[in-house]
């Protein structure tokens, strides 16, 4: 009986030797585990409030371009009662103010050739003339003088389009006056002609437009019209 109890503390005395060592062994791990559980969350927290940082910051860029552009459309600069985006519309304006023809409001007028041309449509278009890009309708081949001299070679982009248009209209008006060098941007000779009538039609109509209606400035509508035109906030051309 004696032996057999002393087997038995034997082996308790193992059992508890052996549990002692597990437990010597599983402390530090443990301890590497809750390090790296601690360790893994401080990150979702540090990835969380970068995460909120930026949504915060990229919610008061987007409130700042609003305003900014809400101020555009109040001036005038920008309009909601033109079929064209926003980023267009200041294209024209760079092109106006870039190349200006004197004693004419040159918005008006580029935006007339262009509703003229494609009716204020991006087009390329192919006939038995050639090939034409863009909204004032320009052929590469007969305008590369003037893409040459603007540095514009993206027909298709509005505004490599309509800086070559206004550089080539300024130009043939200083030779030929407004009506001829509107028909010779066509090609339609040096004089008046149906072109350059239809043209300055197109013309009188926006002037009176913008005389009548100042500024499209609507509280209501303009926050509608200026999500429906986000890309304006990227008008860089890439």
């Amino acid at each position: 009986a004696i032996s057999k109890h002393r087997q038995t503390s034997k082996f308790t005395i193992f059992i508890l030797s052996l549990l002692s060592l597990i437990l010597f062994l599983c402390i530090p791990l443990f301890s590497i585990i809750s390090y790296n559980t601690g360790l893994n969350k401080g990150q979702i927290v540090y990835i969380e409030s970068l995460t909120k940082e930026q949504s915060t910051r990229e919610g008061f860029i987007e409130s700042q371009e609003t305003q900014a552009i809400e101020t555009l459309i109040k001036s005038g600069y920008l309009r909601d009662d033109l079929p064209i985006d926003y980023e267009t519309q200041d294209c024209i304006h760079e092109a106006a103010e870039t190349y200006p023809i004197d004693g004419v409001d040159t918005y008006a007028l580029l935006l007339a050739v262009a509703k003229r041309e494609t009716n204020l449509q991006n087009l390329s278009v192919i006939n038995s003339s050639g090939h034409y890009y863009g909204y004032c309708c320009i052929s590469p081949k007969a305008a590369i003088d003037f893409m040459n001299k603007t540095g514009c070679y993206d027909l298709m982009y509005p505004g490599d389009n309509f800086k070559v248009a206004a550089y080539a209209i300024k130009s043939f008006v200083e030779i030929h006056g407004l009506e001829g060098g509107l028909s010779r941007y066509n090609g339609a000779g040096i004089g008046p002609s149906n072109y350059s009538k239809s043209v300055l039609k197109f013309y009188n109509e926006f002037v009176k437009q913008f005389e009548e209606t100042p500024t499209t400035y609507n509280p209501v509508t303009t926050q509608e019209n200026i999500q429906n035109n986000t890309s304006f906030t990227n008008t860089e051309k890439e």
